[in-house]
């Protein structure tokens, strides 16, 4: 066996979710995950926070990474915080998500496929 040592790293954590909807998602139900930190190594230049969102659709809790980046200055607000994941939210929500969607769930049937011939 493998010698580790496994330590919790104490840095205060954000989390929450948006439900996406609309036409361009053809009735698929997604979910964006955003996960925010401090940032402890910021410089004072709109990075006191490191933001990374993630996505997974109809039911499937697989999560795909999406983005990750700093943002931020030490004296925003929670409702501050949340508008500026929304506006990054709706920065990643362009013309190619509908094809990032689709190879989503192309990786989630390969997977299950993969699952019932293993297991089956």
């Amino acid at each position: 066996m493998l010698n580790y040592t496994i330590c919790k790293v104490d840095i205060p954590f954000y989390s929450c979710q948006f439900s996406i909807d609309g036409p361009s998602l053809n009735g698929h139900n997604v979910t964006i995950h955003a996960e925010c930190s401090k940032n402890v190594r910021a410089e004072g230049r709109d990075d006191y926070y490191f933001l990374e969102l993630y996505m997974n659709a109809d039911g499937y809790e697989d999560r795909d990474f999406l983005i990750g980046l700093f943002f931020g200055s030490k004296s925003m607000s929670k409702k501050d915080i949340d508008k500026r994941i929304t506006e990054y939210i709706a920065g990643q929500l362009d013309e190619g998500f509908p094809d990032l969607l689709h190879q989503y769930f192309q990786k989630e049937h390969l997977m299950e496929k993969w699952l019932d011939d293993t297991f089956s």
